[in-house]
């Protein structure tokens, strides 16, 4: 069957200009032990009170914790999913990377993101939420190259303690284990990511992943 047609949307800077006038958002940047993080929630009505209960961790792709891209979806996410949405500086002060997900450079650039400090990263700030900022249910989200991070930790044993997990066009999942999701798991995909699709699928039917075989 065909797609249905799509109507042409109005210019991003007019979405982010209706976006900051319809909502009122607490926006920070925050110190999560030895690393910066965003913290972006919507303020309460008058008269009404904030409560953390939910939160999400969103782990961002290669351009950073600082991109506006990156921040608008924070920003969505605080609004549309009633929480709190911390988004860490997992490059430590590093540049992000704004070019394509592959080539020797990219490689280089990647080298000096290592695997066991990316993981404590996300466990620091999944123990910040929880005990700083009060947070009772979690979810991750990642996205970009934050995906193939965050398919990592939901297959680790601890999970991060999430309750979901949100995959957001993941590259060609290569991780340093078997995709085995131990939380209900949504993988998203654009038109150029059949490859990270079909692996991801694989690997998702070899473990047995109820999801994989829904056809969804």
């Amino acid at each position: 069957p065909q797609p249905f047609p799509m109507r042409s949307s109005p210019p991003s800077r007019a979405l982010d200009r209706d976006f900051s006038l319809k909502y009122a958002l607490r926006q920070e940047e925050v110190d999560v032990t030895d690393f910066s993080a965003y913290l972006v929630r919507e303020e309460p009505r008058e008269g009404g009170s904030y409560s953390a209960g939910a939160g999400v961790l969103l782990l961002p792709d290669a351009a950073g914790w600082k991109h506006a891209r990156t921040r608008r979806l924070a920003d969505r996410l605080a609004v549309f999913c009633s929480c709190l949405v911390l988004v860490p500086d997992l490059h430590r002060g590093a540049a992000g990377w704004e070019g394509p997900a592959a080539g020797t450079a990219f490689d280089a650039w990647q080298s000096g993101l290592p695997p066991a400090r990316l993981a404590s990263d996300a466990r620091e700030c999944a123990v910040h939420m929880r005990a700083d900022l009060r947070v009772e249910r979690m979810g991750l989200v990642g996205l970009g190259l934050g995906g193939r991070y965050a398919l990592a930790e939901i297959s680790r044993d601890a999970a991060l303690l999430a309750s979901a997990a949100v995959a957001i066009c993941p590259p060609a999942v290569g991780m340093d284990g078997p995709l085995a999701p131990k939380v209900p798991l949504l993988c998203v995909f654009g038109g150029g990511g059949t490859a990270a699709a079909r692996v991801a699928r694989e690997q998702l039917e070899a473990a047995g992943g109820a999801a994989a075989r829904t056809g969804a």
